[in-house]
């Protein structure tokens, strides 16, 4: 059996209590176990006009659960664009994980999309 090969991105862990930067020239995969509520993440040094990225979170909660948060391109002046305009409701269950996707074709505006609920 060989090892898989070619394609593959490095992850940055981070536990968050606080409104925080998530800087895409570290990663693009950001494993994050909340630990405060109303948690602001605003994506930094995104692609220029015209470069595509593609953007993996996995939120965890913490041994209390009841976490929330929000997701914002380089500014609060720039919310992520959720499908139907609505942000999804994230799971709230103690230890439990969801996954959120986010596509930016200019660094400015970042599409999200629920990738999955209720991991655990």
């Amino acid at each position: 059996v060989s090892a898989t090969k070619g394609y593959r991105e490095g992850v940055q862990t981070i536990t968050a209590s606080a409104s925080m930067n998530l800087d895409l020239s570290l990663g693009n995969i950001f494993n994050i176990t909340l630990t405060g509520t109303g948690i602001n993440f605003t994506f930094t040094n995104g692609p220029s006009s015209g470069t595509a990225c593609y953007i993996t979170v996995i939120l965890t909660q913490d041994g209390v659960g009841s976490r929330t948060c929000n997701f914002f391109g380089p500014t609060t002046s720039y919310p992520a664009k959720w499908t139907d305009g609505v942000a999804p409701v994230l799971t709230t269950t103690l230890n439990k994980t969801d996954m959120l996707g986010f596509l930016t074709v200019d660094g400015t505006i970042f599409y999200g999309s629920f990738a999955g609920a209720n991991f655990g």
